[in-house]
């Protein structure tokens, strides 16, 4: 859909779907790749526009949790 992917595009994506879709979103849940996310970079501390495009529309912001190994593995 977007040849570059960036956090611009992802908000771009959002202002779009926000248009396409007739109910209201309250909450989107996204990996925590850089198109989205600093949370996992060294500029974790500032948000990305998608993230403050977010906290402007009211949505609330789940990143799936970092993967990690499992202490019950068979």
């Amino acid at each position: 859909m977007y040849e570059e992917h960036s956090t611009y595009s992802s908000y771009q994506f959002l202002l779009s779907l926000i248009k396409a879709v007739p109910f209201l979103i309250r909450e989107i849940q996204t990996d925590n790749s850089f198109e989205f996310t600093n949370a996992l970079k060294s500029t974790k501390g500032r948000k990305t526009i998608f993230e403050k495009a977010l906290e402007t529309l009211g949505i609330i912001y789940h990143r799936i949790m970092v993967a990690h190994h499992s202490t019950t593995e068979k």
